[in-house]
């Protein structure tokens, strides 16, 4: 008896894995932990997700889509969500392609519009060469490709959760909504004196400008017992806190200087990692700054 349940689970686990019906035929069981299979113990967080979005649910059962599925660890790291933003945060990891690892580096926008776009990248480890691909700041560890009438679909599991921004507008936010709401958009920490010299130095165009950019923003209150450390930021201070037509990611950054808006301002990346976790730090060097974490 024993011997032929396990022949059993298996046989179930190795059809998740090599059969070819559409990622929908798994969501019911993906959800339940109670299943055996690899995927459905990695997998459930995310799936249990989709139950309530029918948008979802057709694209997985029907469109050739790409599915970034974070990992139920990630999800363990992952900020809370609010309501309305968990609500919408499994369309923004599904593309409406299949994306394949010779796309890398582009950028895709998510079956959601009113998120921003998706950016694919590609890093070579040091000493190696060995490549790995990353969407945003997700690792891509392992795929698996399924079928449906309208062609081939593919599944990605990731290991950080997307997190999409939700505009009062229906558009992506732009960096001065964000710096200046930070709040409305689940960003917990304290932005308003970088906000109040950005308003003072008459910089909020940088911050309004059409296009790709980074932009690097220190935490402090205006009115609290930090505010006073902002008092020197100027034009040229703020300007080199924006790298303009690259979005930079902590983990695929290169160690290449990047030229801040300030000319005389360069930020390098560092990045030093363990089994556990990877901790940046970020440089900038110049002859009007000169500082560890801009």
């Amino acid at each position: 008896f024993y011997k032929r349940k396990k022949t059993e689970r298996n046989r179930n686990k190795n059809d998740i894995f090599n059969s070819t019906p559409p990622i929908f035929d798994y969501v019911p069981s993906l959800s339940d932990p109670r299943e055996t299979s690899y995927l459905c113990f990695i997998l459930f967080q995310f799936f249990d997700l989709t139950k309530n979005d029918e948008l979802v649910q057709v694209l997985l059962k029907k469109r050739r889509v790409t599915v970034f599925v974070p990992s139920n660890e990630a999800f363990s790291r992952a900020r809370p969500f609010a309501p309305e933003d968990e609500e919408r945060l499994a369309s923004y990891h599904i593309v409406s392609m299949v994306v394949t690892r010779d796309l890398f580096p582009d950028t895709v926008y998510a079956v959601s519009q009113e998120n921003p776009p998706l950016y694919f990248n590609v890093k070579e480890r040091t000493g190696s060469g060995e490549k790995e691909y990353f969407v945003n700041n997700a690792k891509l560890l392992e795929d698996r490709d399924y079928t449906v009438d309208d062609g081939k679909q593919k599944l990605y599991i990731i290991d950080e959760v997307l997190e999409p921004y939700r505009s009062t507008e229906n558009l992506p936010p732009d960096a001065w909504e964000l710096l200046n709401n930070p709040s409305l958009y689940n960003i917990r920490e304290e932005l308003s004196a970088m906000a109040s010299r950005v308003v003072k130095g008459e910089e909020v165009d940088t911050f309004t400008k059409v296009g790709n950019h980074t932009y690097f923003i220190p935490i402090g209150e205006e009115n609290g017992p930090t505010g006073s450390r902002f008092r020197g930021v100027d034009r040229d201070v703020i300007k080199a806190h924006v790298i303009s037509q690259y979005v930079l990611f902590t983990r695929t950054a290169g160690n290449e200087g990047y030229i801040s808006n300030n000319p005389r301002v360069d930020i390098k990346f560092v990045n030093q990692s363990n089994s556990f976790d990877t901790q940046t730090s970020m440089y900038s060097s110049g002859d009007h700054v000169l500082s560890h974490i801009l």
